[in-house]
Parts: structure tokens; sequence; C-alpha cells
């Protein structure tokens, strides 16, 4: 069996980099320090959203995506129908979703939400993907769900 080459096929970008979230907070891509704006997807069939959750806190942090046509990440941007785990049910645990760019705005958001009243750890990153080889994930359309678990 051959494998395409997976140069110009994959692009990682660390949305937000591994820290502790606040209580209450909430940490988008496109801040200072973080990807720094939108999450530009041209030439990229899909976007895979990874969650590496370390401690948690039962439940307290969610991860939604959101896409605009504005490269800064924020300005008009909608959330995308499917796109977020609405909560994190376990720590040290990889979380992942799949977004079907052919369907939304060119740029990307990833918000990264602490609704407890304690900190999490997390970190969230982006894998851009050229293909429409889709055999390791096949979806059908934007994917989210607790059960994109891959623990180690």
């Amino acid at each position: 069996m051959s494998y395409p080459d997976l140069q110009g096929q994959v692009q990682v970008v660390q949305a937000i980099k591994p820290q502790v979230v606040a209580a209450s907070d909430t940490i988008d891509s496109n801040e200072s320090g973080e990807a720094n704006g939108g999450i530009d997807t041209k030439g990229f069939r899909y976007a895979v959203i990874v969650l590496n959750g370390g401690d948690v806190n039962a439940l307290g942090t969610a991860v939604k995506v959101q896409a605009t046509s504005n490269s800064d990440g924020s300005t008009g941007a909608t959330d995308i129908t499917g796109a977020a785990f609405a909560a994190i049910p376990a720590d040290d645990t990889v979380y992942y979703g799949v977004v079907d760019t052919s369907s939304t705005a060119r740029y990307l958001n990833v918000n990264l939400v602490n609704a407890a009243t304690n900190t999490a750890t997390c970190s969230v990153s982006v894998l851009l993907w050229a293909s429409d080889d889709t055999r390791n994930f096949a979806p059908t359309a934007t994917t989210f769900a607790v059960g994109g678990v891959y623990d180690a």
C-alpha cells in the first residue's frame, strides 16, 4: 500500500498553548500569545480540533469552534453548529473533533471555556488536513463528540 506524501497535506497549529485556565475564564485562539489571529484554513479540507486535557476539574471545561471571514479571528465570528465539546468528563485525556472546512468561513477561532469554580489545565491544537483521503477519521460533516477520545 502506498501513502501520499504528507508535506503540504498537513499543518499543525497550536491554537491555545498549554496553561492553567482560571476559574470562570475564557481563552480565545485569537488572543495575544495564542495563535494570534484566525486560523487560516485556505487550501485545507478538514480541521481536526484536538483538546489535550490535563486536570480539567469535573466537567468545568468546554471547547467551541467559530468561523469568520476576517483574519483577526474574532470580528464577525459565529459558532459552527456541532463544533463543540460541551464538557470534558475526564482528566488526562485527549479529545478530538473534525470540522469540514468546505462549508465554513475561511478563518477559525477556538474558544476554551472554564465554567468551573476552580482552575483547569489543558491546551488545544488544530491539525489542518488538505486531502480528501479520510480513511483515518471518515467524517460525514462536522463531527464532535466526547466519544472522540484517545486515552493512552
